[in-house]
């Protein structure tokens, strides 16, 4: 009876049915076949432009770097690195206040350098600023204290003067200065950059402060002493009896 039904319903509606049956095979390869190839088309379109973007930067990188030398980038990075260390180098900024001091014919009475503990604990508090407060006190004369605060601003190893106090000391009444610095530090970068970075030029602004940089003398000179090896022939003793005095 149902089948006799149905059969009758798709005699009467036969144009009703195929054109529904049409629609329902349309309808599920849109979804199964459609929809996903269009899908696989945009994420193709997408990488395509992705890999387009990386060789056109790939290409200015080249040009960018076939401008420069290997060695004069190799000598200019070494040269920078005595102006702005990778770490703190607290060696190299207390050698330039000393030596500097020493030219002027000043006296240092105290220095002072903020977070020094962070130095040789790795565990310590990272200053991620790449910045490194000190304080120094310094005596002598007037006219040899302004000429240390004009140089100390203008050697290679990079300070900012944050503050300067003044007062005289003593019974001689012996100017004195306690000077606030910040020394600056660049930490090498943790992760290496991706190959399609962009790499751009240096702008005539950043190459004048590159060479004003560079034009600064280094207060500090490092000197490396070679060890000498002294070849000594073994003495032969005066005589062979050793109950001669003269035996050693």
């Amino acid at each position: 009876m149902l089948i006799h039904t149905i059969r009758r319903f798709v005699n009467f509606n036969q144009t009703i049915v195929v054109y529904g049956a049409v629609f329902c095979v349309a309808f599920l390869a849109l979804f199964i076949g459609v929809i996903p190839s269009f899908r696989r088309l945009i994420a193709l379109y997408t990488e395509i432009e992705t890999i387009r973007t990386s060789i056109e930067k790939l290409q200015k990188k080249a040009s960018v770097l076939s401008t420069y030398e290997q060695s004069s980038l190799e000598a200019t990075y070494k040269e920078l690195l005595v102006a702005v260390p990778a770490d703190k180098s607290v060696s190299t900024l207390m050698a330039t206040v000393e030596t500097l001091a020493t030219q002027k014919q000043l006296t240092i009475i105290g220095e002072t350098i903020e977070r020094i503990g962070s130095v040789a604990s790795q565990s310590a508090q990272v200053n991620t600023k790449g910045e490194m407060n000190m304080t120094i006190t310094v005596q002598g004369d007037l006219g040899r204290l302004r000429e240390f605060f004009e140089e100390i601003i203008h050697v290679r190893r990079l300070v900012r003067v944050d503050g300067i106090e003044m007062s005289f000391s003593g019974r001689t009444q012996v100017p004195e200065a306690i000077i606030s610095m910040t020394s600056f530090f660049s930490p090498l970068p943790s992760m290496i950059r991706k190959l399609s970075d962009t790499l751009e030029p240096l702008t005539s602004k950043q190459t004048e402060t590159l060479e004003k940089v560079l034009g600064y003398p280094v207060a500090y000179k490092s000197s490396v002493i070679e060890a000498t090896t002294v070849t000594e022939e073994p003495q032969k003793p005066a005589s062979d009896n050793p109950f001669n005095p003269s035996f050693p």
